[in-house]
């Protein structure tokens, strides 16, 4: 499995985390391609090696002349710029899901509606390219999890359009929520609220990681230097575990629901599954009384417990939760896309110990296909699994 860790030192913002992916060998004139498909004109965006302290890293530059003058403040406005774009949808997905975790974050520090949130300077261009180049180049690495450090905050005061802000401002505390972080005693933001968003939205797991084999290093440099001479940079690290099962810990949330409405229960999942459960399901059961009842079950990272447990209070009647902590062996999983005669799929392909123990076509691809095509859904699963044995045993010959 190919990891990334991100070493958070020194914090991070939006140009760190570019500078430290450009670092590791990605390419800018891909990056500047992309950014074209946004319909805003050509960037001119550079980078730099430079070095802070005796150590060599990768400075992310924009210039925002050459770019359209646009109105980009609210989240409708963000997510059309997004949907007109040519960028690919699994691109398009993640910058949305970067931005809106910025808006709720904004929305809860201000009280105020989500689609009423003006994100001021955060909106500028800058940020809007910080984000969106980041999620270019985090599916360009297609990498399969993020590992992030304990998070180092300064403290202190920055003056904002709106005013001057107490450091850590309050929608990167907001976005820090559930994420482990030291305070240092340093006068200088070293988190800012877009690499926040960014972290919160790429990282599976905080404060600890995998045993790994490092492949590659990369050093992205902040637009500042600190005043205590310590290096202003996130470092990331790229790897991979081994080639076996892997195995972790996650939560199981469960609760008794007698009288709650059956038909509430769709939206109930629905809004589990957007809040980050790996998965929801319900058992019907028989409770005290012989009264007929639901099981209602979620699995979740512990980072997410918390979360969870909010969206079943309020969306449930329920009186009280259970959880535990349970452990898992997993597969080793590759996603890949394979071509048919019928077109193209995605398929998931499970390993264990190196050898292929399950073949999945992706369902939404083999549907689409098979309403296009008008022909039985099987003939496309079947085409999807012969295409890749055929693959599979060319490139094994």
């Amino acid at each position: 499995m190919k990891i990334l860790y991100l070493d958070c030192f020194s914090g991070i913002s939006g140009d760190m985390i570019i500078g430290a992916l450009l670092d590791l060998g990605l390419s800018l004139d891909f990056l500047k391609e992309e950014l074209m498909k946004l319909g805003l004109g050509k960037p001119e965006i550079q980078r730099r090696k430079i070095k802070q302290g005796d150590i060599s890293c990768t400075r992310f530059y924009l210039k925002t002349a050459p770019f359209k003058k646009i109105n980009l403040r609210t989240k409708k406005d963000i997510f059309s710029l997004l949907n007109r774009s040519g960028l690919n949808e699994p691109t398009k997905s993640l910058a949305k899901e970067i931005f809106l975790n910025l808006f709720k974050a904004e929305s809860r520090v201000h009280r105020e509606n989500i689609d009423r949130i003006s994100l001021n300077e955060l909106a500028d261009i800058d940020s809007v390219v910080d984000i969106v180049s980041t999620a270019i180049l985090f599916k360009e690495l297609r990498v399969d999890k993020v590992y992030s450090s304990r998070v180092s905050l300064g403290r202190g005061f920055v003056k904002t359009r709106e005013g001057t802000l107490p450091l850590p401002s309050p929608a990167t505390l907001e976005l820090l929520k559930d994420i482990p972080i030291s305070i240092h005693d340093i006068n200088h933001e070293l988190v800012t609220p877009t690499g926040a968003s960014i972290l919160k939205t790429l990282s599976n797991d905080f404060g600890k990681s995998p045993e790994f084999t490092i492949k590659k290093i990369g050093y992205g440099a902040a637009s500042t230097r600190r005043e205590d001479n310590i290096p202003n940079m996130l470092r990331v690290i790229l790897g991979e575990t081994e080639n076996k099962s892997l195995y972790d810990e996650v939560f199981v949330i469960e609760v008794n629901l007698d009288d709650t409405l059956p038909l509430n229960l769709e939206y109930v999942i629905e809004k589990l599954l957007k809040e980050g459960a790996l998965d929801v399901f319900i058992s019907p059961i028989i409770m005290k009384k012989s009264r007929p009842a639901n099981l209602l079950s979620v699995i979740a990272e512990e980072r997410l417990l918390e979360r969870i447990i909010n969206v079943i209070f309020d969306e449930t009647t329920t009186f009280g939760v259970r959880y535990f902590k349970v452990k898992r062996k997993k597969l080793q999983k590759e996603s890949m896309l394979v071509k048919t005669p019928l077109g193209k799929v995605s398929i998931k392909v499970g390993r264990l110990d190196g050898k292929i123990k399950i073949i999945s076509p992706e369902y939404e691809d083999c549907k689409k296909l098979a309403s296009n095509l008008n022909i039985p859904l099987r003939k496309i699963y079947e085409a999807s699994k012969d295409a890749f044995k055929r693959g599979y045993s060319l490139r094994n010959d």
